[in-house]
């Protein structure tokens, strides 16, 4: 039965992934056709602040509620208003932040922008735990519904605003798109409401697991972000836009194949920690599996590169 399962599971999660990534591969194709390296590369000065943000909203309350099988109503409740307190505060903390951030890079217009991102991160506070349960279900049919509709409403938004010539605000539109669409969806769709209550038991249990996560997630995005910060104040925007926009190539191949396994992986893993020797063969699959298309899809890059970014993104890409 939960052979079957994760079968099932792990088909509708590719399906999601590779639906949401085509979308999304395509609209970033021609948005490099419609805007400038340099508009590109000051929309990526804010992705690190942002992406804290969201990690603060989080907390790590999300992937422990996956990876917990006695959660009740009220840990899940508990989670919910503490994803929308927190989102609140980390919006707050990113909107009081954002003439200090202009002021570092001397660039005005990420005072607006970053008001703008603020708001998205406290919108998808308010749909946080349903993906998780959603993802703790192995339900990805619906996730799959909800994503493609998200990503082909904020991919046909913000290439419309490009073409109209509202540069950099087409990004931040496909941002605020996708997950106010996300939201909405989940709450529609979704059957699970939270209650009037608040456990501090529960924020103390969750955050046992939830807090190594969140240490986890929050190096990861602080490391993997930290190019923003640096290449934007030294090298400029137009630099940063190259190297984003190559960074985040390089990355759709490997990151379909990682996204698929480690969504089905996490709760299926947390249903069978009662077992080591299962835990660890399924390890080994998973990394044995992954490497055995990473590696070959990285060096055919690698060796393409120059043609590649031509073909893909047009001539004013070459320095990517």
């Amino acid at each position: 039965m939960l052979k079957q399962r994760a079968v099932s599971a792990t088909l509708w999660s590719a399906v999601d992934v590779v639906l949401r990534q085509g979308v999304q591969f395509v609209v970033a194709i021609a948005l490099a056709h419609l805007l400038t390296p340099a508009e590109f590369g000051t929309f990526g000065l804010i992705l690190l602040f942002t992406g804290i943000a969201s990690v603060f909203m989080d907390g790590g309350f999300s992937a422990a509620l996956i990876q917990r099988q006695d959660v009740s109503q009220t840990d899940e409740s508990t989670v919910f208003w503490f994803n929308l307190f927190a989102g609140a505060l980390a919006a707050a903390a990113l909107y009081a932040a954002a003439p200090a951030i202009a002021g570092f890079y001397a660039r005005p217009v990420l005072v607006p922008l970053l008001t703008i991102m603020a708001g998205n991160v406290l919108l998808g506070a308010l749909g946080a735990i349903h993906a998780s349960l959603l993802s703790k279900q192995l339900d990805f049919r619906t996730q799959t519904k909800v994503g493609f509709a998200a990503t082909l409403a904020s991919g046909v938004t913000s290439v419309w605003m490009a073409w109209k010539g509202y540069g950099i605000w087409a990004l931040a539109a496909q941002a605020i798109v996708m997950t106010g669409v996300s939201t909405l969806l989940f709450w529609i769709v979704g059957r699970w409401r939270p209650t009037l209550e608040f456990s501090g038991s529960s924020v103390r249990r969750l955050f046992g697991f939830g807090g190594y996560h969140f240490a986890s997630i929050l190096m990861d995005m602080s490391y993997s972000r930290l190019y923003t910060l640096l290449i934007g104040k030294f090298d400029g925007v137009r630099a940063l836009g190259y190297y984003s926009n190559a960074d985040s190539t390089q990355q759709m191949p490997s990151g379909v194949l990682v996204k698929v396994l480690s969504r089905v992986a996490f709760p299926m893993f947390a249903a069978a920690s009662h077992d080591p020797v299962m835990l660890r063969r399924g390890m080994q699959l998973g990394i044995r599996g992954s490497m055995l298309l990473n590696v070959p899809m990285m060096l055919g890059m690698a060796a393409a590169a120059g043609p590649l970014v031509v073909v893909l993104f047009g001539q004013k890409w070459v320095p990517a």
